[in-house]
């Protein structure tokens, strides 16, 4: 097949090609590193691309004026276009200026999605996204002025050693700005570490959201760039066995094509968790449509090192990794809120007497919790399903959908993400308090536990009503959902039954 044309590539990109037309374009970049550098260039965003094309202008000047700012020095390049450090003299402060690439036959197409970042951006006020200053046109090129963050892409944070807290630590921030382009009705579609910064004061904010949409509103496929390669040698896909770039962190349901939502942003989010935690992917293979396949039949690989985590943090992960998109959390916040760390500071990992068996069954044996005591305790978070199953949970949509009314649906949805997501944490630290139990103070464990415990029967009360729902109901149900009582009460009951009284 010969190299396709720059128009086909670009449609590949957008994920505009019929399957059978995307197949063949597959199949023939995965083999071509000159038209994975042009795939590339039409799907890069990462900061301080080298320039490894001509350009239509050269690079804006220090001390060049783009509408009121003065440049000061390029920090980067990519397919979007260049990134410059700029200062602002009318708010005396510093900005990174976003410009449109100049020069190529899709300049429409890229002015639009830098658009559509500036108003994705615009919607979200978040400490962990980063900010949007200002957009214009100057000079018949458009411009995005972002918040200009001293510091490194978490790709470059992590090639330093990071102990498991900390990794945790900026994956938990980083969440958090995901968690609020979710609740803005936003998805990235492109979530990997060097699409987060780490700032030098410590703050951690998720950026590019060049790629941001509503859920389920069509695919954008992105491929990575590699240097050509001698004859003989190994696919530039597939350094040290694994895919190389974006589509490595893609979901299965975004790999084929169909509708992303936020689980797809949580499944690229557990990618580069896993990867920062155990040194590699949790997939690998020679091509996309093996990385795809092992994404969706399971196949985790080894860990390249052993870390020890807690057993919550391990599930939480694999669950977020699952093919299914149905099977993963309910929200990022649900996700969240098993990763955070515990109260006390010891972290408890039950894994050694399953490492050696890791290291030559792989990383799904490493996985397997053979204790007693978690089995025990898994038991004791089950009495959770006689109040929240799937069973209970499709009995309340079909009563909500029943009463005809045009805000069941939007109502069914508000209240299934936070019963789900009150569940999911319900049973995190149901477990937690059952396994601390043989290791903390008895009394302290028990009173986590009856507080929970008081929190099931609430929750079991709040979907009885639901499931009886009438018009009435489901107008209130949001109201009636968001008034019950949170979960880091029950946490922090130990310590409030202790503390000295008056």
């Amino acid at each position: 097949m010969e190299c396709p044309s720059e128009t086909t590539l670009s449609d590949f990109v957008e994920g505009l090609l019929p399957e059978a037309r995307r197949v063949r374009v597959l199949a023939h970049v995965e083999g071509c590193a000159g038209c994975q550098e042009q795939v590339a260039l039409a799907a890069s965003s990462t900061p301080g691309t080298p320039d490894t094309d001509g350009e239509d202008r050269p690079p804006l000047a220090q001390g060049a004026t783009l509408a009121r700012y003065v440049v000061l020095e390029r920090i980067g390049r990519g397919a979007m276009g260049e990134v410059y450090a700029a200062y602002d003299p009318e708010l005396d402060r510093q900005v990174a200026l976003k410009l449109l690439r100049p020069g190529g036959q899709h300049v429409e197409d890229l002015r639009v999605r830098l658009l559509r970042e500036a108003q994705a951006l615009a919607r979200l006020a978040h400490p962990n996204v980063v900010t949007v200053h200002d957009v214009g046109v100057c000079d018949d090129r458009v411009f995005l002025a972002l918040e200009l963050v001293e510091g490194a892409t978490l790709s470059e944070w992590l090639k330093a050693p990071r102990s498991p807290r900390e990794v945790l630590r900026v994956f938990h921030d980083a969440g958090r700005g995901l968690a609020a382009a979710h609740a803005a009705g936003l998805v990235h579609r492109d979530f990997k570490p060097a699409n987060v910064l780490v700032g030098q004061d410590g703050r951690v904010r998720v950026t590019d959201f060049g790629l941001a949409r509503p859920s389920n509103r069509g695919l954008r496929l992105r491929s990575v760039a590699s240097p050509p390669r001698a004859p003989g040698a190994p696919s530039p896909l597939t350094r040290t066995g694994a895919l190389v770039g974006t589509p490595a962190y893609m979901a299965p349901e975004q790999q084929q094509g169909h509708g992303v939502d936020a689980q797809s942003d949580q499944f690229s989010f557990c990618v580069a968790l896993h990867e920062a935690l155990y040194g590699v992917r949790p997939f690998e293979g020679d091509s996309l449509e093996e990385l795809g396949r092992a994404a969706r039949e399971g196949r985790l690989r080894a860990p390249e090192r052993e870390v020890k985590l807690p057993a919550r943090v391990r599930r939480a992960v694999l669950r977020g990794l699952r093919a299914s998109p149905e099977e993963r959390f309910p929200s990022m916040d649900a996700l969240l809120a098993e990763l955070e760390p515990p109260r006390s500071s010891r972290v408890r990992a039950w894994v050694a007497s399953s490492a050696a068996a890791a290291s030559l069954l792989g990383l799904a044996a490493g996985y397997v919790v053979a204790h007693r005591r978690e089995a025990r305790c898994a038991q004791e978070a089950d009495k959770l399903s006689t109040v929240w199953s799937p069973e209970r949970r499709e009995r309340i949509r079909a009563a909500f959908l029943a009463t005809g009314k045009p805000y069941a649906p939007s109502a069914w949805e508000a209240v299934s993400t936070a019963l789900d997501a009150q569940a999911s944490a319900w049973r995190s630290l149901r477990v937690d308090a059952c396994l601390a139990s043989e290791e903390d103070a008895p009394g302290a464990s028990w009173q986590t536990a009856a507080c929970l415990d008081s929190r099931l029967w609430h929750l079991a009360a709040v979907t009885d009503v639901l499931e009886k729902a009438d018009a009435q109901t489901v107008q209130n149900a949001p109201q009636m959902v968001a008034s019950m009582e949170g979960l880091s009460g029950c946490r922090d009951a130990p310590a409030l039954t202790t503390r000295p009284q008056p």
